[in-house]
């Protein structure tokens, strides 16, 4: 027996056992009987809700075994396409993102391109729309964490970042750019031989905080370009070379 145990929509455990947390809130039991498979959207929307960290890691390791267990085929729907990419870059894993990304075999992405579709379909099947944006919820994990560009919601204004790329030695490079009024916040940044090279550059009346792969933080203010260079640990590596 599997039970998914929500405290107050602050938790998730995905294990045989329950697992005891304290909680002023109520309590919400799911049981999942014997044979019946969870979802891989299931896990991902409760890492959503979740600020428990033990609670946080079963879910996203049952979430990265069912993944590797069905060939790394995007098995999801609407909801998953935002909430799969976004719980595995996360909490560490954007290699097996990037494979299911890349896997030629329906349900899959590159399904869509090598049956010479140009934009996304409805359905993984490709045989409606042939135009829509059911399927497009990753995007949005491509800028805020392969990239990292994301706003700062402690700062109003939409002038101040959080700049915390995760990357993967699987792509060479990444390229993003956010339009503002007074200029053009950009980052790029490329893997080479195990050091992670990163560009930023801001608008003379934007701020960012950089948070690089090795943990180290940076404040940036103002028009300029800086660049920074990280030895990627060779524990980041391995896991996605493993891939």
């Amino acid at each position: 027996m599997t039970v998914i145990s929500f405290w107050g929509f602050k938790a998730i455990s995905v294990v045989s056992e329950p697992i005891s947390f304290t909680s002023s809130s109520f309590t919400i039991f799911i049981t999942i009987c014997p044979g019946v498979r969870l979802s891989k959207t299931s896990c991902p929307i409760a890492l959503s809700c979740t600020e428990l960290e033990q609670a946080e890691r079963s879910a996203a390791e049952h979430l990265v075994r069912t993944i590797e267990e069905n060939g790394f085929r995007a098995d999801y729907g609407m909801f998953g396409s935002r909430h799969v990419p976004e719980a595995l870059v996360r909490f560490g894993f954007p290699g097996h993102w990037i494979r299911l990304l890349t896997q030629p075999e329906i349900p899959g992405y590159a399904a869509m391109l090598r049956m010479n579709g140009s934009t996304l379909e409805k359905q993984w099947k490709c045989n409606e729309s042939g135009n829509h944006p059911v399927l497009g919820g990753f995007a949005g994990v491509l800028y805020e964490y392969l990239a990292g560009i994301q706003l700062d919601e402690g700062q109003p204004g939409s002038r101040c970042f959080r700049l915390s790329p995760k990357p993967s030695v699987l792509l060479g490079s990444v390229s993003a750019f956010h339009r503002m009024e007074s200029g053009e916040l950009r980052v790029d940044w490329e893997i080479k031989k195990g050091m992670f090279e990163l560009t930023a550059a801001l608008p003379p009346d934007g701020s960012a905080v950089l948070e690089l792969p090795d943990g180290r933080e940076e404040k940036l203010f103002g028009a300029a370009t800086r660049h920074y260079t990280c030895r990627l640990s060779e524990e980041k590596q391995e896991k996605h070379m493993e891939l």
